[in-house]
């Protein structure tokens, strides 16, 4: 049975930068997807290579704009941690999340650095938020699986 204790208020303030680190990194994926599918020149101020990135072969997977899966990546990383706030049982579930999003990140930013030797702002700022995303949960991870295999009584990861 799923403990009914509230998580330490540490857990709560984590999940919550979660989802706000989740909100950036939606609307940055949601502005990379409509972009795509308007064909329309991203700005780009810091770096100088959004357009070798964006209209790139790696662009897509499958016909699929990699944009639109950051927006499925990010929104349910929202999704799940606005869940998780109150519903600690499968905390596990968000790490294992976390880490399908780094490892995508980490071939993206070699794909960016060493095979089109160009940078976009907008997949860095990506990058950024699924590494801190990554970071968040594990430490969750990590700071509540024995926590909560005591409070349970049994191991539930």
């Amino acid at each position: 049975m799923p403990s009914t204790k509230p998580w330490p208020k540490q857990n709560s303030v984590l999940l919550w930068a979660l989802a706000a680190i989740s909100a950036v990194g939606l609307t940055d994926a949601i502005y990379l997807t409509i972009t795509h599918f308007t064909n329309e020149l991203v700005p780009c101020n810091f770096s100088h290579g959004c357009e070798t990135v964006l209209k790139s072969q790696y662009a897509e997977i499958f016909g699929i704009p990699v944009a639109a899966l950051g927006v499925i990546f990010y929104f349910t990383t929202l999704v799940i941690s606005v869940f998780f706030a109150n519903h600690h049982k499968y905390h596990w579930l968000l790490s294992v999340w976390g880490a399908v999003g780094f490892i995508s990140t980490l071939y993206l930013f070699y794909l960016q650095a060493f095979v089109l030797h160009a940078f976009c702002q907008y997949c860095l700022l990506s990058a950024l938020t699924s590494t801190l995303t990554f970071g968040i949960t594990t430490l969750l991870y990590f700071t509540n699986k024995h926590k909560e295999d005591k409070v349970d009584g049994n191991k539930t990861s």
